[in-house]
């Protein structure tokens, strides 16, 4: 097990990291791939560590997340939670979000999309990320989630996005606290809605295995972890068609759906999970000793150019669902069908709807910022 504590070219979750991790997970991709970022904590990075821990049975989520979910008052979930805990939650989490359950809200999406453009459709100007892809997300989980009516006078995108300061995996004491407070919040609205509306899609999940604090839990899920990334996703997706002409015909064409999940492996919008060792644990890279916490980089993994060619750009490649950004084993991504059914959905109409659209800027960039992964927005031309 390597024992050095620096991380090459900057150090991990530093500020210059934040600004532009990939050389310094290159660096450790290439010369310590089980890095060792303080006593009794190991950063991951190559993609066949990263797989391989992932689906570890000694490698504990609900020790991961112990925590975090302390800090930010998360419910009980999938997230954090193993075995058949995990599995008593999973089957209803599948019910409300497996592809067939997506399959079924496409028309109404594809029809909330395209309204939502036309009325779009007439300003001058959108910014892409707040105006569009945040309106957006918001309409494809209130229809996965079965719900409309909104608590305030801002809706479900302000509550959803006040929800979101709970994704921060390290925050500070001030930002723990609004978490904790967004968390409670999103909690009551869901269990409102479970009185309002008993027999929709939230209600019935509740049933003698599965008690109504577990939809509580299964909602905050979706829409914690769900909401941000999806709308980074479509920022990204919508930023880089709208940049680069290839972009936009693969965006658009016969291979629209692998294009996007490569946009998928390229952004991955949470860029690392959290483990936690319940036993001596072997990966390709070395063994991680019991105890020890285990900060696997799927970001990283996605941008390893032994699994992945040309892995610094998005394009139309093959078997491109080898990637793990949406995770594997287990924990494998709940919202995973709902990202890859809303991305070419998304795009469609955004085309459709403003085939006029443009940018002044030429180059897609970066947010600052570590956890999630979030594109610099852009302000779209429509006129």
């Amino acid at each position: 097990m390597p024992a050095t504590t620096t991380a090459g070219p900057t150090p991990l979750f530093s500020p210059g990291f934040a600004i532009n991790p990939e050389p310094t997970l290159a660096h450790l991709r290439n010369t310590d791939p089980l890095h060792l970022l303080a006593p009794g904590v190991i950063v991951v990075t190559r993609y066949a560590d990263c797989r391989a821990a992932l689906v570890a049975p000694g490698l504990s989520a609900a020790g991961g997340q112990a925590d975090r979910k302390q800090r930010s008052g998360a419910a009980t979930s999938m997230l954090n939670t193993d075995d058949d805990a995990h599995r008593r939650l999973r089957r209803p989490g599948h019910q409300l979000l497996g592809p067939g359950a997506i399959d079924g809200i496409l028309p109404t999406l594809r029809s909330q999309f395209s309204d939502f453009f036309a009325q779009v459709a007439d300003r001058d100007t959108v910014d892409l990320a707040t105006e569009v892809s945040e309106p957006l997300a918001t309409l494809a989980l209130t229809c996965a989630l079965g719900v409309q009516d909104g608590p305030e006078p801002d809706g479900l995108g302000h509550l959803f996005a006040e929800s979101a300061a709970a994704l921060d995996p390290m925050p500070s004491a001030d930002g723990a606290a609004q978490a904790r407070r967004a968390v409670a919040k999103l909690d009551t609205w869901v269990e409102r809605h479970l009185g309002t509306y008993p027999n929709g899609r939230l209600g019935r999940l509740i049933t003698p295995d599965v008690a109504r604090d577990d939809v509580v839990g299964i909602a905050n899920l979706a829409v914690v972890g769900g909401w941000a990334p999806l709308a980074e996703l479509l920022t990204t997706a919508i930023e880089l068609a709208l940049y680069n002409p290839d972009h936009r015909q693969a965006a658009l064409g016969g291979q629209a759906s692998t294009w996007c999940e490569d946009v998928i492996r390229w952004h991955t919008p949470i860029p690392f999970v959290a483990r936690k060792a319940t036993t001596d644990v072997d990966l390709p890279g070395g063994v991680v000793p019991k105890g020890t916490q285990v900060i696997i980089h799927i970001g990283s993994s996605g941008r390893d150019t032994e699994q992945f060619s040309e892995a610094g750009v998005a394009i139309d490649r093959p078997q491109v669902r080898q990637h793990l950004a949406l995770g594997a084993g287990a924990h494998f991504c709940l919202g995973a069908p709902l990202v890859r059914a809303v991305l070419p959905v998304a795009l469609d109409a955004f085309f459709r709807g403003l085939p006029g659209a443009r940018t002044r800027g030429t180059l897609f960039a970066w947010r600052p910022g570590v956890f999630p992964r979030r594109p610099l927005s852009t302000a779209v031309l429509l006129s």
